[in-house]
């Protein structure tokens, strides 16, 4: 359906942005719908290849070109509408999500963050709490499988002393997507409402983990709004923001 409303919308001129919009809301709203009575009822019936994400990430990157500020609106709605739907796929399709996770928080960095409105607040910390840990669990289990290639090749490594390998063992891993993630909540930090970022952040941390990615997060901060300064008045405005 939503192919179909999306054909519609490129090719039929009688029909308006406006009704194209809701149209695509009704549908979302439709597979919603049925991904929550999915879940409720415990019934993994639903195929993965009926599932197009690429479809639904295609209408969350759409720009609006000379529409109205209420269309601007709709189709913000719908976006939103989107993420949500997403939130309910992850638990479903974690694969398939993952491959598009950060085109969904970019969105989330430019968009939802600067909105000061509590459907958005909710949107942004169940995408966070929903979405995240699958993306540490993820790389958890890409960590273990690199550990056990190094616990196979350990009789290769016991004649050679490999100081380089020692020591990165002992820093934890770092995941880059979850870094990616993180400059996209960083670039967007000016933006939140002042009284949002502190709960926004916290939320962040206690998912991701604290010890290993609170540091990344400090760096990206100072790089972004003080090394990047480009003279000392710029410099301190942003001290000013970042502070």
């Amino acid at each position: 359906e939503t192919k179909y409303l999306t054909e519609i919308d490129s090719n039929d001129e009688q029909i308006s942005s406006s009704d194209c919009l809701v149209l695509e809301s009704m549908c979302i709203n439709c597979l919603l719908a049925v991904y929550r009575v999915n879940k409720l009822f415990n019934k993994n019936r639903l195929e993965t290849a009926k599932f197009n994400i690429e479809l639904l990430m295609q209408i969350l990157q759409t720009k609006p070109h000379g529409e109205s500020e209420e269309q601007s609106l709709d189709r913000l709605n719908v976006q939103q509408n989107i993420l949500v739907l997403l939130t309910e796929i992850a638990s479903i399709y974690p694969d398939k999500v993952l491959e598009h996770v950060l085109i969904m928080f970019v969105f989330v960095g430019n968009k939802l963050t600067r909105k000061d409105d509590s459907y958005s607040f909710q949107i942004i910390n169940q995408i966070i709490t929903s979405i995240l840990p699958a993306i540490i669990d993820s790389c958890l289990e890409e960590q273990h499988q690199v550990k056990s290639e190094d616990a196979a090749q350990k009789t290769r490594l016991t004649s050679t002393i490999n100081t380089m390998h020692r020591h990165q063992k002992q820093v934890p891993y770092v995941s880059s997507l979850v870094c990616k993630i993180l400059q996209s909540f960083v670039v967007a930090l000016p933006h939140i409402p002042a009284h949002r970022k502190t709960v926004i952040f916290q939320n962040l941390m206690r998912t991701i983990g604290i010890g290993d990615y609170l540091w990344i997060t400090l760096i990206q901060s100072i790089d972004h709004y003080l090394v990047q300064s480009q003279d000392l008045l710029e410099f301190k405005t942003n001290l000013e923001e970042f502070t």
